[in-house]
């Protein structure tokens, strides 16, 4: 397949094949996905990195694949156990070529393929890796992914704005989610991020992460919130007990004035 082929001719059957932007949102991460694994015809991946790479819910995904499946632009297939779905995208290049038998339109599309692939292939072996510590593990990422966590991690209002949102305590407790966030990325074999994009991924990310360990936070903001509770009472009663204290003492006073010899 080729990426940029692929994708003009897919918005130009959009005119005529009107799609749901769930759907069309799917197509484009099942694209990114079968581009990594260099154009294989069957490919598998897990829904987990199609919610990262689309921000979309479970559902949603699942909405979107069966749509493209009736409209015969993917085929998929369950497999045994917690293993990932496996998935073909059928080509809309390919399928222009059969039914126009041009053979002769073969070589103008291998030379778009090279001057496109080649470029980005240079690219990624260009890119030099850095190693980040998370929980005391090493982890590595390429130059561009590095700078971008940087940038993020540099940002003070950002970070304080994420730990209000999301109800985080301590700053470092984000800084840490931030980076196991990109070291996924580079595990799934992400090369770059812009500022935009990853605090986008990220916000969705970070959700699905915290649902997962709601009881966790729940019991944290539990045991927090009582604590505040129970000093604020103290301090109204010793408030209260110190008014008292002075107001009898005051009433001391006036009732040994005696009045009239």
């Amino acid at each position: 397949m080729n990426y940029i082929l692929e994708t003009n001719a897919f918005y130009d059957w959009l005119e005529t094949n009107p799609l749901s932007a769930n759907a069309i949102n799917v197509w484009h991460a099942l694209m990114s996905v079968s581009n990594k694994t260099y154009w294989k015809e069957d490919f598998t991946v897990a829904i987990s990195v199609l919610e990262l790479k689309t921000g979309l819910s479970k559902k949603s995904i699942e909405r979107g694949r069966t749509e493209l499946a009736k409209r015969k632009r993917l085929t998929w297939k369950k497999r045994s156990g917690n293993q990932s779905a496996e998935y073909t995208l059928i080509s809309f290049v390919e399928e222009e070529s059969l039914e126009d038998a041009q053979v002769d339109a073969q070589p103008d599309a291998q030379v778009v393929v090279q001057t496109v692939s080649q470029p980005v292939a240079i690219n990624k072996l260009n890119q030099t890796k850095q190693s980040i510590f998370i929980d005391g593990e090493e982890f590595f990422l390429v130059d561009s992914l590095q700078a971008t966590l940087t940038a993020l991690l540099e940002d003070r209002s950002y970070l304080e704005l994420m730990c209000m949102n999301f109800k985080i305590r301590d700053i470092p407790i984000l800084e840490n989610h931030l980076k196991q966030f990109f070291a996924e990325l580079s595990t799934r074999g992400e090369v770059y991020k812009s500022e935009k994009d990853a605090k986008s991924h990220f916000a969705n990310w970070l959700k699905i992460q915290l649902k997962k360990k709601g009881t966790h936070y729940a019991q944290n903001q539990s045991t927090h919130t009582p604590t505040i509770r129970l000093e604020d009472n103290s301090s109204s009663t010793a408030w209260r007990n110190t008014a008292n204290a002075s107001s009898t003492g005051l009433e001391a006073i006036i009732n040994s004035i005696s009045i009239g010899g």
